[in-house]
């Protein structure tokens, strides 16, 4: 999302606002996703300001205002993101699995498998079932200090019968890598073939970093 959309968005409210009409609910979810999008601003500061405004205005927030203010929080601070989910919960209202999604991603890009794994069997829980996106997010946030931990997360995901898309094979594949472990990295990536799933240069560099891993050592990473 370029900078030039979340403008081009914010314009049009304007033109709303001076045209006499009432911005609805709509309009500030609308508002509120594309801000987490947009990059070089601060998507939290944007994103919680338009929720200000929405409540200002004197509509209350439903479930995918919370589930996009959530998902923009999320790329600058996890605890903000879990903050909104707290809000969301207290005001009575149930998150569905893409309310989740966005916490799984923060989770994911600030490397916090404890918490990760805390909202996976949170979901559980209340009746929601994990997707591919979920379980790799969760080995994402684990694959760089614990990878173990992430090989594990994918075998539940299998165990589950959930497909495997390119994005986690490239991630359980570098992940492999990482414990140079190259067959097991190779099986992944004649099983993403299997699969009719063609691999991109994320894929071929992860079984490239494995051969050099075996080949180099436990010296690699130092």
């Amino acid at each position: 999302m370029r900078l030039a959309d979340y403008h081009s968005c914010e314009n049009v409210y304007n033109r709303i606002c001076e045209g006499g009409l009432q911005p609805n609910l709509a309009t500030f979810c609308t508002l509120i996703a594309v801000s987490g999008k947009a990059k070089h601003i601060n998507n939290q500061q944007i994103a919680e300001s338009w929720f200000r405004t929405m409540k200002y205005c004197g509509i209350s927030p439903n479930v995918q205002v919370y589930t996009a203010l959530i998902d923009a929080c999320g790329s600058c601070s996890l605890d903000r993101a879990e903050h909104w989910l707290g809000q969301l919960k207290d005001n009575e209202l149930k998150p569905n699995i893409v309310t989740y999604t966005g916490l799984f991603k923060a989770c994911a890009k600030f490397g916090d498998y404890k918490r990760a794994e805390h909202f996976l069997e949170e979901i559980k829980k209340i009746g929601l079932k994990p997707n591919a996106i979920s379980y790799t997010a969760v080995g994402q946030a684990c694959a760089k200090s614990h990878p173990e931990r992430a090989i594990y997360w994918m075998k539940e995901m299998q165990a589950q019968g959930i497909r495997m898309d390119r994005r986690s094979y490239g991630l359980y594949m570098w992940t492999y890598a990482k414990l140079r472990d190259l067959d097991s990295a190779d099986k992944l990536f004649q099983q993403m073939e299997s699969e009719g799933i063609k691999g991109d240069v994320d894929t071929y560099l992860a079984i490239l970093e494995a051969c050099i891993r075996v080949e180099d050592g436990p010296d690699v990473d130092k």
